[in-house]
């Protein structure tokens, strides 16, 4: 028997991002522990994730190097920053302003373990990315059984 997959639309990862988002905003405004009072705007991310590691792709463009800061556990990863404005010069006026500014945060649940010795993060283009290796999966052991 041959496995058929059946998608419904014609960008399901773009229905189930939006779907995502809209849960971590009903999430945040319905819990204080899930909210960020102070967040100005929120990344886009992608989570890729292989038979050994998961990777994490965060787009955030203008920000410097020391402005980010990564903090991970087994089962989650929060990114967060600050993108500062340009200093306009002299007696300019906005026109047009969609680039959002100020500090972010995002958590995101990792689908398995990690190993915390084995994570790497660079930023280049605009573009974080975190590789973090799986943490390998616990053998299995045989337990003797005494007598009484």
């Amino acid at each position: 028997m041959e496995l058929i997959k059946i998608r419904f639309g014609e960008e399901p990862d773009a229905i189930e991002a939006a779907v995502d988002r809209n849960l971590t905003d009903l999430y945040r405004s319905a819990n204080l522990l899930f909210s960020c009072s102070d967040c100005l705007w929120l990344p886009s991310m992608d989570m890729i994730e292989t038979p050994k590691e998961i990777v994490i792709i965060s787009e955030i463009a203008g920000l410097e190097k020391e402005d980010l800061e990564v903090e991970i556990t087994r089962r989650a990863v929060k990114v967060s920053g600050r993108r500062r404005p340009p200093a306009p010069a002299g007696s300019a006026t906005y026109r047009l302003a969609e680039i959002n500014y100020g500090h972010f945060e995002r958590v995101l649940y990792l689908p398995e373990a990690v190993d915390a010795n084995s994570i790497s993060a660079s930023y280049s283009n605009g573009l974080l990315t975190i590789r973090l290796a799986k943490q390998p999966a616990q053998e299995h052991y045989r337990v003797p059984i005494a007598e009484e």
